[in-house]
């Protein structure tokens, strides 16, 4: 095969609100929002770009919160004023703030990303607009979609905290195989899908608020799935139909060494937790950890009952990050 690629399936969704509506509204206000998803090959990009107005003599600061779909990332995100293109920095996190608070007592145009330690797909966005001014900013996020319940489901959270002007979502997909479902339940919480910005006044004086999600699925053939080949890293994609999960043997090597102390041990106890959870009967396992050394839970693989599979869950809680387990 060739570098090229060829797309079989292409498909468009758009929800579409460009009706504007001259009214008061307070300044900073968002006069224009636009989120386009475009999902291949079951990976989301997804940018959401916004531009803000202050009509104000003196600078105002407006204040995003953005919500992501729990395995998303951020990639980049982007601020343009007066044409100028002002990439993100990553930066400490005291150090980010205090060029962000600088900034601010200048009257300068500039933003601060933070995540806000509970809400780890939460993120808040500072946006000190200058007087007379409009900024644009691009928030560019990725995620890999799971195969939940024989579908595939994007969700994009729709939450601009006002009426806004020109508002609309685009979701494109390019899949290998064609597509055999696709469709977009209502809006959750109860979102109106007006074209006009009265509609999102129905709502309230914040605009709409909830969760725009579309789920699809592709063509399934008895064969051994798709695999795919980008800069040497490969995926490979594999669901039949009509068939029973084939019996693993699975050994889960985990690193307890005083590196994993805090925060990361923590989530390698919740991810074991959920893998564990998943073992089908016929399935076995065992479990090593290592630090300066390595050792076995058990001597042998072990089926994974109900029983066993908790006997395992209890080994995993008591790991601790200093080369092994804590007795109980």
């Amino acid at each position: 095969m060739d570098g090229t690629m060829i797309i079989h399936s292409l498909l468009v969704i758009s929800f579409l609100n460009t009706q504007i509506v001259h009214s008061e509204t307070q300044n900073p206000r968002i006069y224009y929002m636009h989120i386009k998803s475009d999902v291949k090959f079951r990976f989301a990009t997804t940018l959401v770009t916004s531009k803000v107005a202050n009509s104000a003599k003196a600078s105002v600061e407006a204040h995003f919160e953005v919500t992501l779909p729990d395995a998303a990332f951020i990639t980049e995100f982007v601020m343009e004023i007066d044409g100028q293109v002002y990439p993100g920095e990553i930066n400490e996190k005291a150090k980010a703030k205090e060029k962000y608070d600088t900034a601010k007592k200048k009257g300068q145009s500039a933003g601060h990303v933070a995540q806000k330690p509970r809400h780890t797909n939460r993120f808040s966005v500072d946006v000190n607009v200058a007087a007379e001014s409009k900024v644009t900013f691009n928030l560019t996020y990725q995620e890999l979609l799971e195969r939940v319940h024989e579908q595939y489901e994007h969700i994009v959270y729709v939450d601009p905290g006002q009426i806004v002007e020109d508002f609309t979502i685009d979701v494109y997909i390019h899949e290998s195989r064609d597509i055999t479902k696709v469709s977009v339940p209502p809006l959750r919480n109860d979102i109106i899908l007006g074209t006009i910005a009265d509609d999102q006044k129905q709502m309230s004086d914040q605009g709409i608020s909830g969760l725009f999600v579309v789920e699809y699925d592709v063509e399934r053939k008895f064969d051994a799935g798709e695999v795919m080949v980008v800069d040497g890293y490969f995926v490979h994609f594999f669901a039949p139909e009509g068939m029973d999960p084939l019996p693993k043997d699975v050994l889960f090597i985990l690193d307890v060494s005083g590196s994993m102390s805090g925060t990361k041990i923590a989530q390698q106890k919740s991810a074991m937790n959920s893998i564990l959870k998943d073992l089908f009967e016929g399935d076995r396992f065992n479990i090593m950890l290592f630090s300066s050394g390595n050792s076995l839970w058990q001597q042998t693989l072990l089926s994974a009952s109900n029983k066993n599979k908790q006997k395992a869950l209890q080994h995993v809680e008591n790991m601790k990050a200093d080369g092994g387990v804590q007795n109980t």
